[in-house]
């Protein structure tokens, strides 16, 4: 006989995290650098992935890393890769 556990979610829905134009934020991936939300897109109701900074100010090459990784994604033309619908600036 076993004991039965509640599995553990491995994403939680962040009410305190606000994204205008987005609702439904659920964390699927944090690091000291990023937080990494799935949420859906208010305007026509898709389901996106938000890569939200921790950090509030950047340095330039920070910034320019970000902007590589949005520029390596939208001309990957991988299949298997997420399409990259934008390039957003959220807060600072």
């Amino acid at each position: 006989m076993g004991i039965a556990a509640k599995p553990k979610a491995v994403a939680e829905e962040f009410d305190l995290v606000r994204v205008p134009g987005y609702t439904h934020l659920v964390k699927i991936f944090e690091s000291p650098r990023s937080v990494v939300f799935k949420a859906m897109r208010e305007s026509d109701h898709k389901q996106v992935i938000l890569k939200l900074l921790q950090e509030e100010f950047l340095e330039r090459h920070e910034i320019a890393r970000y902007k590589n990784q949005y520029r390596i994604v939208t001309e990957s033309g991988l299949t298997c890769a997420p399409v990259a619908l934008a390039y957003e600036k959220h807060q600072n």
